[in-house]
């Protein structure tokens, strides 16, 4: 995922996919398109190995947090129910049953770039 945040275009698709996957433009999707599917790709792949043993615990959970909130935000809900069929069944199963709250991992990102209030 880094080389799509190698410069300030990269990171513009990402915040503006997250919010909205249809309001990319036909090249920002196809940018897009290969970032999220290696992030499901790799979650899955690590739900798999945590389910058959192989991976800690305390590890799939670290990566689960992080992938169901992305998986929460808006643009990822809308690529997920365009292209989930490219998954497998207990992996699209797992990501139906989690509790994705929408607005979770946008507002994390807004309130990054806010300074803090004491």
């Amino acid at each position: 995922m880094g080389s799509l945040f190698a410069n300030p275009e990269g990171a513009q698709i990402w915040l503006k996919g997250i919010a909205s996957f249809s309001s990319l433009t036909a090249v920002e999707k196809v940018q897009l398109t290969s970032i999220f599917h290696q992030l499901a790709r790799t979650c899955e792949q690590a739900y798999s190995s945590f389910r058959a043993g192989t991976l800690d615990a305390e590890i799939w959970h670290g990566l689960e947090a992080n992938a169901l909130e992305v998986f929460s935000s808006p643009g990822m809900r809308e690529w997920w129910s365009l292209r989930s069929h490219w998954y497998s069944e207990s992996f699209r199963s797992f990501i139906a049953k989690s509790n994705l709250v929408s607005t979770t991992y946008i507002e994390t990102l807004e309130d990054a770039g806010q300074p803090t209030r004491e």
